[in-house]
């Protein structure tokens, strides 16, 4: 006989599980599944616990989830077996109880007393009757809610993403971007073409019973549309209910990370090592939790130990890649990174992740493909789009460039000051200086320190002729971080700015801070092309301040340099000032200039003493 068990509102005079009844009716569904979900790690084998529980859910499948348990736990229970009999998932027999209706709740006995006050008649007496009422309130009540199930269940059906996943199996994978991003929109989706990415199968340890296994793959569809918080009470509940579940704890864990809860996500992987110390993604959660709350940690052994446990695993590899990259060990993040590409080529977070390295390295061919690699593998993916940007950039394709940076800024990401700079860079390179200073100053009021971005402008005034305004955000960039590009930017405006000066004293100083920055930027050489860019402005100064034998020196050491480092124009000038200069005042015999005079990374060009230079 089946037990005639009262429906969940009684709560056993639980203090508890009464406040979540009382929240559930209050509609803070969010707060009531804390406390239930708190109630249910004292006692997950408590039927009530899992009904109530299913009546903060969101979806059906959640839902249905719940009232299984709670009819595992005790298939007596009416109101787990009421609820599964709505839901389709339990046939109803002769043994399932109806909804009960004789026994008062609150509103029930207040209703009585009104009628006991002013009895009606008639058919006002019919409908009045409080049976008649709740008759027909639990007739509406069904039909909404089978109106809802149907729409939820069809709405699931249709957006659901199919997770890829063979429990009990680990997976040596590259999971999708560990962060909450932005998301393809309808407005993006017609400009794209080419594939989604499909992750390979998730790591994963435990074998779940079915309806764990239901309720893992949508904590696992949750994971992958970045709803972390709902991943991981979900994957609680599958770790409350099935104790040994190393990876519901671990993804536990990473929804708190994920969701920037990090002391809470190291609480969980800990919990995780005590249930199976050897579950390798464990320690590559642990270290990336440790390293949001403090990027300067080392965090080596944590990453060590995931890749020892498991030397299969493609996104440890990565990851220490990276970590590695960030510390410029170039070697060791070499290293990684290549083995992790020999491991999952087709995954667009390793293509991705080698264009970061290549770009770093200078490798700006490498970067490139490995770019567009990234892009084709995923349309969808926001560092696809910025990656070829930049990598676009670094190989003279302005136009490339700008294409992919368009679709980031416009679609990905408004606040990425780098993108935009970038984006404002390509635009000058294509002599676009209205589109490159929109894009600049974009990048500017985003990030006031972003020294790129103030040189950038400076290149924009300068080719715009607002020498002023160039000057002084050439000098900017310099205050902010000192760089090659923003020294020869202030040697360039003063040249262009300085010709008509007729104050002498005035022309002076102003080539002496020209010379200054020219010799400043004589440290910060990286290549042979900067080398020629630098004699050139070198050269050009020391001949304004009158200091021929230098100028002579600069224009022979841009000689030296192989052809590809310097431009037609370059050599053809700097043979030609040799020669005025060489007949204006012949060099000293005792330093000729040869064919091949020694160049240095570091060429030092001297000047007389009697030079006094003002910066």
């Amino acid at each position: 006989m089946v037990q005639n068990t009262l429906p969940p509102e009684d709560s056993s005079h639980n203090p508890a599980l009464e406040q979540a009844i009382r929240l559930i009716g209050d509609g803070k569904y969010a707060k009531a599944k804390e406390i239930l979900t708190s109630l249910l790690q004292t006692d997950q084998n408590n039927a009530t616990y899992w009904v109530w529980m299913s009546a903060t859910m969101e979806t059906q499948k959640e839902r249905l989830y719940c009232l299984q348990m709670a009819y595992k736990m005790d298939p007596t229970n009416a109101a787990a077996q009421r609820g599964l009999v709505l839901l389709g998932a339990l046939n109803p027999d002769e043994t399932t109880i109806p909804f009960p209706m004789n026994h008062a709740r609150p509103w029930e006995s207040r209703l009585r007393l009104a009628e006991e006050k002013d009895r009606p008649t008639g058919i006002r007496r019919v409908t009045s009757n409080p049976i008649f009422r709740l008759g027909a309130i639990g007739t509406v009540a069904v039909i909404i809610l089978g109106a809802a199930i149907f729409g939820v269940g069809a709405l699931i059906n249709r957006r659901a993403r199919p997770v890829n996943l063979t429990p009990n199996t680990p997976r040596p994978t590259v999971s999708p971007l560990p962060k909450k991003g932005p998301t393809l929109n309808a407005t993006l989706a017609p400009l794209l073409d080419g594939p989604t990415y499909t992750p390979t199968p998730i790591y994963a340890m435990t074998p779940h019973e079915d309806i764990a296994l239901d309720a893992y793959h949508i904590a696992l569809r949750d994971y992958s549309q970045g709803n972390w918080g709902q991943m991981a009470d979900m994957m609680l509940q599958i770790a409350t209910s099935q104790p040994g579940s190393v990876d519901a704890l671990y993804f536990a864990g990473e929804g708190k990370r994920l969701g920037g809860q990090y002391k809470d996500a190291l609480d969980y992987y800990k919990k995780a090592i005590k249930v199976n110390p050897k579950f390798a993604p464990i320690y590559l959660g642990i270290a990336r939790a440790n390293l949001s709350i403090n990027p300067l940690k080392s965090e080596i052994a944590d990453f060590n130990q995931a890749i020892k446990l498991d030397p299969n695993y493609t996104e440890a590899y990565l990851a220490r890649g990276l970590y590695l990259l960030d510390r410029l060990d170039m070697v060791g993040a070499e290293k990684d990174l290549k083995q992790a590409a020999s491991m999952n080529p087709d995954s667009p977070l390793v293509q991705s992740s080698l264009a970061r390295f290549f770009l770093a390295t200078g490798e700006n061919e490498a970067a490139l493909t490995a770019a567009r690699k990234a892009k084709e593998l995923d349309v969808t993916a926001a560092d696809s789009y910025l990656l070829l940007g930049m990598a676009a950039r670094a190989n003279d394709q302005p136009d490339e460039a700008i294409t992919a940076l368009d679709v980031y800024t416009r679609y990905f990401s408004k606040t990425n000051d780098n993108a935009f700079t970038t984006l404002g860079a390509a635009y000058v390179e294509r002599a676009d200086y209205d589109s490159a200073l929109t894009n600049i100053e974009q990048a500017i009021t985003l990030n006031s320190k972003n020294s790129e971005a103030y040189r950038w402008r400076g290149e924009i005034y300068l080719a715009t002729k607002d020498y002023t305004k160039a000057l002084s955000d050439f000098r900017q960039s310099n205050r902010i971080h000192v760089t090659f590009e923003a020294s020869i930017g202030i040697a360039k405006t003063i040249l262009a700015n300085t010709e008509s000066e007729t104050d002498s004293k005035k022309a002076r100083d102003a080539y002496s801070e020209a010379y200054f920055t020219t010799n400043q930027a004589q440290n910060l050489t990286r290549t042979d092309k900067q080398k020629g860019i630098l004699f050139y402005y070198q050269a050009t100064v020391l001949e304004k301040l009158n200091e021929q034998t230098a100028a002579s020196r600069a224009w022979a050491n841009l000689l030296a340099l192989p052809e590809d480092a310097t431009t037609e124009d370059q050599r053809a000038n700097a043979n030609a000032r040799i020669i005025a200069l060489q007949s204006a005042t012949p060099p000293p015999p005792t330093s000729p200039v040869t064919d091949t005079p020694q160049v240095t990374d570091t060429p030092q060009v001297t000047i007389t003493p009697s030079l006094t230079l003002t910066p």
